[in-house]
């Protein structure tokens, strides 16, 4: 209504109402076929919009993998989609493209953990199955045996995997490793021993070119032949010196120019460019 001394009250305004629509996230690199390495960018259109992205053809939900606003996936044979959500707002669009690689990032990779299977696809997906109780499939749950293979849907771009005996390990076409599972002795390396089911970014290796896992530590060779392990170390299974377990990555001593890791249960063995073989 408006008001004004000398006149008579207006009628009231017809009421309208409105609602705020979360921004579509934007994805950086347009649906096509490119070379290995390729990347797309996932960038939100607000701060404090919350992301959440698939790769398996399912729209997000909110149980779907939980993003940061400026992620960058190595692009491989799938279509990825995003969505955005903001408290007080209507859910965003979803953003989406498919997305093939013309050339394989390598030949793929397959293991087995204690009582789990991952394989990773020539273009860089994983597929896992088998016992879930630790978070081993890295679904975000920790329960639910799979029973048929299931698509990781927050990491691409995979060369390289290992199964433990209840965690996974992960190395990207880019040289970097990802864990999830059982963590108890720091053998995801992130500091701590809290259980992850979900893959966890190990920041501090990079340049890596192989990993393995043993029963309870992990391994991972880098690209100018230097091993790095943490986790369980009773058995000194890490070739330190000592029995102390390391919740974070070290350079394993007195190794140089190595080409070739594995991992026992209790066991690591290096072989070197010359085909020495390093046990410990």
């Amino acid at each position: 209504k408006a008001f004004h001394p000398d006149y008579m009250t207006s009628a009231e305004a017809t009421p309208v109402s409105y609602t705020v629509t979360t921004h579509t996230p934007v994805l950086s690199t347009a649906a096509g076929s490119y070379a290995p390495g390729s990347t797309v960018t996932i960038t939100a259109g607000q701060p404090t919009d919350v992301l959440r992205m698939t790769i398996d053809g399912t729209d997000p939900t909110t149980a779907s993998p939980l993003i940061a606003s400026g992620t960058t996936l190595l692009l491989g044979n799938f279509t990825l989609k995003a969505k955005a959500w903001r408290t007080g707002a209507i859910d965003s669009a979803i953003a989406s493209a498919a997305y093939t690689l013309n050339a394989p990032l390598g030949p793929g990779s397959v293991t087995g953990g204690g009582n789990h299977t991952v394989i990773a696809t020539p273009d860089g997906r994983v597929f896992l199955w088998g016992d879930n109780q630790y978070g081993q499939i890295g679904n975000g749950t920790s329960a639910n045996d799979r029973l048929t293979p299931q698509l990781l849907n927050s990491v691409t771009g995979v060369t390289v995997v290992a199964g433990g005996l209840s965690h996974t390990l992960a190395r990207t076409w880019d040289g970097q490793v990802y864990a999830w599972g059982l963590n108890i002795n720091g053998r995801l390396g992130n500091n701590s021993q809290t259980l992850s089911n979900k893959p966890i970014h190990v920041s501090t290796l990079s340049n890596i070119v192989a990993v393995a896992a043993g029963d309870a530590h992990s391994l991972a060779l880098t690209s100018d032949g230097r091993v790095f392990g943490g986790g369980a170390n009773a058995s000194r299974q890490l070739g330190l010196g000592h029995n102390t377990d390391q919740w974070l990555p070290v350079e394993i001593p007195g190794l140089s120019n190595i080409v070739a890791i594995a991992a026992g249960d209790s066991s690591s063995f290096a072989v070197s460019n010359t085909g020495q073989l390093y046990g410990w």
